[in-house]
């Protein structure tokens, strides 16, 4: 974590919205935080938050999260962290690495799995042996935004701040650097996160995929993130949580997410909230919605449209009454890319994203 962070980005209470303050400094790295904690300044709130691996983790509820996130469960058990800072976690956060249950075997197996699953979709990778793992290793190399990288390439520079929401392994977190100020990428997964952060710092990361019977097999990922590295960020937060002051973005990148959640609308609406006037909204859906979607607002609307894809439409553009976002968005490219390929048995498979590049107007009294 930066230490100018909170003046680039002020970040919020997850739980009330209220500013966050620096309560304690643990540990640096270099010109960056590595162990800290942060308070809420609402009197009536007063939660506390950490910093872990530079990473801020701002979850609510802590002690239902820390069991989901392996990487998380082994660095509080493995004593990688401060006994200060252990010690104060579980002081102000609650969290006491004794209560937690070490993950059983296939439980690790599981997330190598779901962890390699991300990383294979943005950034190259070195796999021994060398021969190709069916259906995992994707036929793009070159770009982590396949069908996107030309889009932003055109895209003036705006400055300000650029935020990834749902940034998974990072990636494209790197890729909006070049057009804003600084870039950060929110993901929910501390493990996720983490990961980029390993690859911005180290350039490489080392971890394992398993073949198709079942053998495990070291793989390499190697990427200089340069300069934009220096102006990136990540922190662990649900995308719905009110963390991002309301108009403090430039740019906010929305891609293969909306339709992994149950409550697209008002995920939707969260991140607009976090856009100000003029910035560009970068939107992307793989015609594979959530098979149950859980948001009130979506159903009550898609009676009167055909598709998703056209409801968001109608949702960006303001074109629903009553209007559900701060302003309405014109829509400046819109296209079918290629999102993500594999080859599996001599077979290659597109995954095709329903792309909108639009830009946040005022909205009209």
């Amino acid at each position: 974590m930066r230490k100018d962070l909170f003046e680039l980005v002020p970040l919020k209470c997850p739980f009330c919205g209220a500013s966050l303050a620096m309560l304690k400094v643990h540990a640096m790295r270099g010109d960056e935080i590595e162990e800290a904690l942060l308070q809420c300044k609402s009197l009536r709130c007063r939660r506390v938050y950490p910093v872990i691996s530079s990473i801020p983790v701002l979850i609510a509820d802590l002690s239902a999260y820390i069991p989901t996130q392996a990487g998380l469960l082994r660095r509080l058990e493995g004593g990688c962290l401060g006994d200060a800072f252990t010690a104060d976690l579980e002081r102000f956060c609650g969290v006491a690495a004794s209560s937690f249950r070490r993950p059983s075997a296939e439980e690790e197996k599981a997330h190598r799995m779901s962890l390699a699953y991300y990383l294979l979709r943005q950034y190259p990778m070195q796999v021994t042996p060398a021969d190709r793992l069916e259906g995992l290793i994707p036929i793009r190399r070159d770009s982590a935004l396949y069908g996107i990288d030309g889009i932003i390439g055109k895209m003036p520079r705006t400055g300000g701040v650029a935020v990834d929401f749902g940034c998974a392994a990072g990636r494209f977190v790197f890729e909006l650097a070049s057009v804003a100020d600084f870039s950060l990428g929110i993901d929910y997964s501390f493990d996720l996160v983490e990961s980029a952060l390993r690859i911005r710092r180290e350039s490489q990361l080392m971890f394992e995929l398993s073949g198709e019977k079942g053998e495990l097999r070291p793989a390499t990922i190697k990427f200089e993130a340069g300069d934009a590295g220096l102006r990136s960020g990540f922190i662990a937060a649900d995308v719905l949580a009110p963390v991002l002051p309301e108009g403090s973005l430039s740019i906010a990148s929305a891609l293969n997410i909306i339709t992994e959640l149950p409550k697209p609308v008002k995920t939707l609406v969260s991140i607009d909230r976090a856009l100000g006037p003029g910035g560009y909204l970068l939107f992307g859906s793989t015609y594979n919605w959530m098979a149950k979607l859980d948001d009130e607002m979506l159903q009550s609307l898609m009676c009167s449209h055909e598709s998703y894809e056209e409801l968001f439409r109608a949702v960006l553009t303001g074109a629903v009454s009553p209007a559900l976002l701060s302003g309405a968005y014109s829509i400046i490219d819109e296209r079918d890319i290629t999102f993500y390929a594999y080859i599996e048995k001599r077979r290659y498979m597109l995954y095709v994203m329903d792309f909108l590049l639009c830009r946040k107007m005022e909205r009209q009294l």
